[in-house]
């Protein structure tokens, strides 16, 4: 059976989802994680160890069964939670690398709009707005454009109504 994934339920336990009916979560197993403290304290994760846990495909596979094979299921566990909430974890890593790269062009469009604005001197052509920008607008009128491509609120070269 294909878990989705597994849930940390408290200190050391875990359960294996397997499927969902409508809200509720189906569960095939509770395991019970105890970490041995006779041992002496355990080495960080070794370089190789590493990098099975956090590849993909081939790599990855050869640990997960080789953790399968053991005979401690709550290993197996622990190893595909990690896996899982790792692979998560890359997918919103890409997805901020792209968003970060859109914010980036809109700033930088939007550096070039307002070069663009200061260079064609519009604020000199408008300046009879100076002081104005807190002017409340008429009741359902918005800004934006007019259905004839001039800004609403504009009846002439940029004298407002």
């Amino acid at each position: 059976m294909v878990l989705q994934f597994v849930r940390r339920l408290g200190i050391g336990e875990v359960e294996m989802l397997t499927r969902r009916e409508g809200n509720k979560a189906i569960y095939i197993a509770q395991l019970i994680l105890t970490p041995d403290c006779t041992l002496p304290p355990a080495e960080p994760l070794q370089i190789w160890f590493s990098d099975l846990l956090t590849s993909t495909g081939d790599k990855f596979d050869t640990l997960a069964k080789a953790t399968y094979e053991l005979d401690n299921w709550a290993t197996h566990a622990e190893i595909m939670q990690y896996h899982h909430i790792n692979t998560e974890c890359c997918k919103i890593e890409e997805e901020m690398v792209v968003l970060r790269a859109r914010l980036s062009l809109d700033n930088e469009a939007l550096d070039g709009c307002w070069y663009r604005i200061e260079a064609s001197r519009v604020p000199h052509m408008l300046r009879n707005l100076q002081g104005r920008s807190d002017f409340p607008l008429r009741h359902g009128e918005q800004l934006g454009r007019h259905a004839g491509g001039r800004p609403r609120g504009v009846t002439g070269p940029g004298v407002p109504v």
